[in-house]
């Protein structure tokens, strides 16, 4: 993701306004569901390790094509010239000739890969590295190569806090069980052949 240029006075705002609608979604929980708060990307993330690791990235480039105006066909839309300024061209072929390129979609796929991309220690060792989005094209535009950028650590770290928050409250309201997040945590990266 780019880089917003974030403050320390930026993230304690977001974290106001997290708290905020948090507490509005719950109060509004039977009619409403906020995919910022989703248990599955944010509550369950952890350290990614294994198949997880080296086989599975978190952005979708390679898998949805995108189609330029003078046909060429693209592994997403942010592989499209206008977003690689001065960079390989990664066509993977044309509306009239069909899928000529196969291999840069495989190139792009492989790049995304976490264990390709993620070269800064903190992404190795962070415990919520699974919920932190990426865009491949976007970094392959920044830095030439296939490396993942860190822009959004502390925004991700919010979303985790306030999903965990949302569904502790909930389960509570709700009559549920406590969720043990280090433990789902920890089942999350056995189903993924971590331990």
């Amino acid at each position: 993701m780019e880089d917003t240029g974030c403050t320390q006075a930026d993230y304690e705002e977001l974290d106001r306004q997290m708290k905020k609608c948090t507490a509005y979604v719950l109060e509004h929980r039977d009619d409403l569901f906020w995919s910022m708060l989703s248990k599955e990307q944010f509550g369950y993330a952890h350290l990614s390790t294994g198949p997880d690791w080296d086989c599975t990235g978190h952005c979708g480039s390679g898998a949805m094509p995108a189609l330029s105006v003078d046909g060429r066909i693209y592994p997403c839309i942010r592989w499209l010239p206008h977003t690689q300024i001065d960079k390989a061209d990664f066509i993977v072929g044309t509306a009239k000739e069909g899928f000529t390129h196969k291999e840069n979609f495989l190139r792009v796929r492989e790049g995304a890969y976490r264990s390709n991309c993620s070269r800064d220690e903190k992404c190795r060792t962070c415990e919520v590295e699974s919920a932190c989005s990426y865009c491949i094209g976007g970094c392959y535009s920044e830095f030439g190569e296939f490396k993942r950028t860190t822009y959004i650590c502390e925004i991700t770290k919010l979303l985790v806090k306030w999903a965990r928050r949302y569904w502790d409250e909930y389960n509570r309201l709700e009559g549920l069980e406590p969720i043990d997040w280090a433990s789902e945590a920890r089942e999350k990266g056995n189903r993924h052949g971590i331990g």
